[in-house]
């Protein structure tokens, strides 16, 4: 009995240690990481800015996203959650990688509304999917944050930047929207 004991514990211990070492969920990544900078310059010697969550602590529900100096802070972090695993614009919710409970908010029907995070917890699917138009072919990947097209809007509508401590807004503006994602 003393010998079974302990080879139904060994089992036991060896099956914890196995499913510590597997993925809780396969993920059919474009990339081998998640987590990236959403940077305005291409090149990574150029002075960046990059998509801030303005706090100086952890995100919470309702913090808003800014245009802020590359400082390597993790506020300037975000795991892309990828929802679909195209080459051709995929969508994704995109969280601070210092809460990823939250998703910036994609909730949007007026024009100029100030960007934020949300829970995606108890909201809509939608209210946190963005579509990131561009080529993902190259590095780093140059691309536009989009509001999905289920949104009847008479234009596609972008996360838009207005210059270096300014808050980010969903707008129409065909410029000063263009992200090169970095690890």
């Amino acid at each position: 009995m003393k010998r079974f004991s302990r080879m139904f514990t060994f089992i036991f211990i060896l099956s914890i240690v196995s499913a510590l070492t597997v993925p809780a969920f396969a993920t059919s990544s474009l990339y081998s990481t998640n987590v990236y900078h959403f940077r305005t310059a291409k090149d990574s010697s150029a002075a960046r800015y990059v998509l801030n969550c303005h706090t100086d602590g952890i995100p919470v529900s309702g913090t808003k996203i800014s245009l802020w100096q590359g400082t390597g802070h993790s506020s300037q972090e975000w795991f892309v959650d990828w929802t679909t695993g195209s080459l051709n614009n995929p969508t994704a919710a995109l969280r601070p990688n210092q809460n990823r409970t939250l998703a910036i908010n994609a909730d949007r029907s007026a024009i100029g509304t100030v960007c934020n995070v949300i829970p995606s917890t108890g909201n809509v699917y939608n209210d946190y999917n963005i579509t990131l138009v561009g080529s993902h072919s190259t590095r780093p990947t140059e691309v536009k944050l989009q509001l999905p097209a289920r949104y009847n809007h008479s234009s596609p509508v972008y996360i838009t930047t207005h210059g270096i401590g300014n808050y980010c807004t969903w707008n129409y503006i065909s410029s000063n929207q263009t992200w090169y994602m970095a690890n």
